[in-house]
């Protein structure tokens, strides 16, 4: 039955101009109502304590489809819990006199679709887990977007953030998978932890010269995301912050930013090229690792500092060049960076150098070399090699010169390519998994008349090679602990 038949003419016409409100948006809603429509057509009764509307209702009726609540007075606020699990609640239409959305306001309103906001600032959880929800008008007077407001509203495909927006809280729009479309206001200034965390959707994202920092994870496995422009203001990219964007192809970073937290860009396996700002200071822990498609990355002089892992696993990149003004490069830092063949230190650094063209990095101090590729020529004048210096390299021979008295834990470990080795008369010590798993590995060359100490790992358990040494050590080589092992395998070296 039409529910219009009930009703006098001046009733008639206040439905219809709140039905014209609803579907044309122009003029503002009475400042003492709020409008919504439901999918059944029941009345959808608010919850929470008196007053966390600011007034108090005086009505709630729902006529010809659309509820309207009439208040006492001026309606300011949205309280916490208000609308919480109204599951019929489809559309909202909230008046400009409210300044602030409570927490949890609209928590698992899973069939609201739409809702126009014009208040000051939208708190945590507001739209939590709201998945129907498909359309979102952030009106130019909000200022803050609350934490986890938006989170798992997996229904919104689009959201454009207001220049009155300032700060987008801690995973704000985290899980929005079928997010597809963001546009960040100028106004904001920080982007908070997880706040697009997980928006697989996202392909492409503009942040704006207004923000100072990307919070930690912000950006974390939005794995659809293809493209990133940082603003010229941004000084910190926080940890994790784009980790897992696996399609992310290419990534310029500004001439603002300081420091690239830890493990930032790890496991962006799409990524093949990077341009680090000339204002970077400090490249963190992990920060690229992982990174496998990485073929090219320019450290600018302004760089002080290379964390622990932070190119680990990036078997792609060709080339780097160490500028004079890195002082610290963490352990394992270029880890399995299988594909390089050119390692440059820029002159005039005094920490590390890459002496007489070596194609390998060197502590300068206590002449270890750290890192190495397959072009490395090993220095007369180097008295160590590092842990892991070749770990996984694809080099095919090296010869470790007479200057060498150790050689680290793991330095060869997995250099499949490596056929021969021949390891110099200074050697007393080679570290555990040095040549663990060279599995290519035809002959080792050792020249010490004392056979140097090894571990029960050091040489390859499953290969067949031939171990010459000096013929006057034959026996002592057979008798020592762990190359006794490969007794059969020893033999002298031949003239």
């Amino acid at each position: 039955m039409n529910k219009n038949l009930y009703l006098n003419d001046s009733e008639k016409e206040w439905v219809l101009k709140v039905k014209s409100i609803l579907s044309k948006p122009q003029p503002p809603i009475p400042t003492n109502e709020i409008y919504y429509t439901s999918n059944d057509g029941n009345v959808i009764t608010p919850s929470g304590a008196p007053g966390i509307f600011g007034a108090n209702i005086v009505s709630n009726v729902y006529e010809d489809g659309v509820g309207i609540i009439t208040f006492d007075g001026d309606v300011t606020n949205i309280g916490q819990y208000a609308f919480a699990g109204w599951g019929n609640l489809t559309s909202i239409t909230i008046p400009n006199s409210v300044t602030s959305i409570g927490e949890s306001a609209f928590i698992s309103c899973q069939g609201l679709t739409s809702i126009k906001i014009g208040s000051s600032s939208i708190g945590n959880m507001a739209f939590y887990n709201c998945q129907g929800l498909t359309s979102v008008t952030i009106g130019n007077s909000v200022t803050s977007i609350g934490e986890r407001a938006f989170n798992y509203c997996t229904g919104l495909t689009s959201i454009n953030i207001p220049n009155s927006v300032t700060s987008i809280g801690e995973g704000a729009f985290s899980d929005c998978t079928g997010l597809t479309s963001v546009t960040i206001g100028n106004s904001v200034t920080s982007i908070g932890n997880l706040a697009f965390n997980g928006c697989s959707g996202l392909t492409s994202i503009n942040i704006p010269n207004s923000v100072e920092s990307i919070g930690n994870y912000a950006f974390n496995y939005c794995t659809g995301l293809t493209s990133v422009t940082i603003g010229n203001s941004v000084t910190n990219i926080g940890e994790g912050a784009f980790s897992g964007c696996r399609g992310l192809t290419s990534v310029t970073i500004g001439n603002s930013v300081t420091n690239i937290g830890e493990g930032a860009f790890s496991n962006c396996t799409a990524l093949t090229s990077v341009t680090i700002g000339n204002s970077v200071t400090s490249i963190g822990e992990g920060a690229f690792y992982n990174c496998s498609g990485l073929i090219s990355i320019t450290i600018p002089n302004s760089v002080t500092s290379i964390g622990n892992s932070a190119f680990y696993n990036c078997s792609g990149l060709i080339s780097i060049t160490i500028p004079n003004s890195v002082t610290s490069i963490g352990n394992n830092a270029f880890y399995n960076c299988s594909g390089l063949t050119s390692i440059v230190v820029s002159d005039g650094n005094t920490v590390y150098d890459s002496r007489d063209n070596c194609n390998a990095i060197i502590e300068t101090s206590t002449d270890t070399l750290i890192l190495g590729c397959k072009n490395t020529i090993i220095p007369n004048s180097v008295t160590s090699i590092g842990t892991s210096a070749f770990w996984n390299c694809s080099l095919t021979s090296i010869t470790i010169p007479n200057s060498v008295t150790s050689i680290g834990n793991s330095a060869f470990l997995g250099c499949s390519s490596l056929n021969s080795v021949t390891i110099g008369n200074k050697v007393t010590s080679i570290g555990s998994g040095a040549f663990s798993n060279c599995s290519g590995l035809t002959s080792i060359t050792s020249l010490n008349t004392t056979p140097p100490t090894i571990q029960y790992n050091t040489l390859p358990a499953y290969t067949t090679y031939t171990i010459y040494v000096p013929s006057e050590s034959v026996k002592a080589y057979k008798a020592k602990q762990y190359w006794k092992k490969k007794a059969t395998q020893i033999q002298q070296i031949q003239q």
